[in-house]
Formats: structure tokens, C-alpha cells, sequence
């Protein structure tokens, strides 16, 4: 026996659905298995790890970031004698590259912050739904 609002199935003697206090029928129409069937493709996207990829993304950003600022700010130096043509004084410099290492690491820990909401909402509607 099921119940036709919620799809619950019941034991043989039950009449009525405990939830819905509607009477039970013997099969259930082909409009509540598709109702089915769009709630397990919604819980499947619930599957989908996207928070932990966009976690590991912004830490990975973060490095990367980080590395290239320094690579670059090296390379000018040995490579172009950057300092000795441009006059820049060394104050700027170090702004410049502290700058640009802030910026790299906000830019990452934005998608790591984004993964964190996305983990938070799984775990809300995960909650709602036990």
C-alpha cells in the first residue's frame, strides 16, 4: 500500500497515511515516480563536491599566486636589472610586492570562503531533511 501525496509505502493493515491522513492505494501513479526521480536528481547534485574543489582551488591560487609575484619580482631584478634602469626606490618595490601577495591571497581565499558557504548550505539541507 502507498500513499498517493507522499509516496510513503505501508504494511499490509494500514488504510491511511500517517503523514498525510489521506487513504492509501494499491499502486502508485507514474506522476509520483517522477516525482521520485526529480528529488534523487536534486540530491545528486548534492553529491557533488564543488565546495572541496573550490577549496582547494583558492589554496592552490593562493600558492601559485604568491610564487609567480615572487618569481617575477626576482626575475626583474637578476635578469633585467630592473632596479638600476627604472630608479625606483627599494620602498616602492616592496609595496608593489606586498601588494600584489595581498591581493593574490584575498583573490584565493575568496574561492575558499565560496567552498565554505557551499559546505555550510550542504550541511543545512542535509539537516532540514533527517
Amino acid at each position: 500500500m502507498f500513499c498517493p501525496k507522499c509516496g510513503d509505502e505501508f504494511r499490509e493493515g494500514f488504510e491511511r497515511c500517517t503523514k498525510c491522513n489521506v487513504d492509501l492505494v494499491e499502486t502508485l501513479a507514474a506522476k509520483m515516480e517522477d516525482k521520485d526521480n526529480e528529488d534523487n536528481l536534486k540530491f545528486k547534485f548534492m553529491d557533488f563536491k564543488v565546495e572541496e574543489w573550490l577549496k582547494i582551488g583558492g589554496v592552490a591560487f593562493i600558492i601559485l599566486g604568491v610564487l609567480h609575484v615572487i618569481l617575477t619580482t626576482v626575475s626583474n631584478f637578476v635578469f633585467h636589472d630592473r632596479m638600476a634602469s627604472n630608479n625606483q626606490s627599494v620602498i616602492v618595490i616592496i609595496l608593489s610586492v606586498l601588494f600584489s601577495i595581498l591581493n593574490k591571497t584575498m583573490s584565493g581565499l575568496v574561492y575558499y570562503g565560496v567552498g565554505e558557504l557551499i559546505s555550510l548550505l550542504k550541511m543545512m539541507v542535509n539537516y532540514e531533511n533527517e
